[in-house]
């Protein structure tokens, strides 16, 4: 029953990250067609909405690219920040820093009343950005949850088996039809699995908790290379492969 229970809650999980990545996944190709038509507005509200479904550092890069071609350049340095400061990989942080180069120089340029101060028009609002991501505390890799249930199911298993073999021997050495030169290597063999089985059962048992435990402190994610994808200046675009 335990086993069972662990199962059913990863298989819940697993589906639910799953959801997750499936939506990210639509919103950036709906972003990416958006952002070939030059309809950077749209773009940035569907790069936003793939953020929140999977926040992973590299839509940064998008959503700076978008607030940067629709000339609100400080949003534009706030994201590209943003991405060099959470992305582990950073695979475009040269392109990011030369790019905060260029919105800091255009800002230079503008009265503190410029444009990209206004606040943004009435038919077309924009969600605010999404807040920066909390550093994650350290958490357990999958191996060490998958090599409990391993162990687990080979101690239950054991125990099972050694079981069913204890009674067996039982049921010979009940038969009056059983010689009596058997009864005394039947009792022997029927205690000696009797205890195999029932220290077996226990130590499946608690390793059962343990792994139940350990599911709680495991980090089921993939990591967040997975999605790097951005497009860069002059409306090319650069997809970095990865799994959604």
């Amino acid at each position: 029953m335990r086993l069972a229970a662990l199962v059913g809650i990863l298989l819940a999980v697993s589906s639910a990250h799953a959801d997750d990545l499936a939506k990210a996944k639509a919103l950036f190709k709906q972003a990416e067609a958006r952002y070939r038509a030059s309809d950077y507005r749209v773009a940035l509200e569907l790069y936003q909405q793939a953020f929140a479904a999977k926040p992973l550092p590299g839509f940064h890069f998008n959503i700076a690219q978008c607030h940067r071609n629709l000339g609100e350049h400080a949003k534009a340095v706030e994201h590209f920040r943003l991405y060099l400061d959470s992305s582990r990989t950073a695979k475009h942080a040269e392109e990011a820093r030369r790019l905060i180069q260029l919105c800091e120089a255009e800002l230079a340029k503008q009265p503190p009343t410029s444009a990209e101060a206004k606040p943004e028009p009435a038919t077309a609002p924009i969600a605010p950005p999404p807040p920066r991501p909390e550093p994650r505390r350290r958490r357990l890799r999958p191996p060490l949850f998958w090599a409990g249930v391993t162990l687990s199911v080979a101690l239950l298993a054991t125990g099972t088996v050694t079981g069913a073999l204890a009674l067996q021997k039982s049921s010979r050495f009940k038969d009056l039809a059983t010689p009596s030169s058997e009864l005394a290597g039947l009792r022997d063999t029927g205690t000696t699995l009797r205890t195999t089985s029932t220290a077996t059962f226990a130590v499946g048992a608690a390793t059962s908790i343990a792994t139940a435990v350990i599911f709680f402190f495991t980090d089921f994610r993939r990591p967040e290379r997975s999605v790097s994808a951005a497009p860069l200046p002059g409306g090319a675009l650069v997809s970095v492969g990865g799994a959604f």
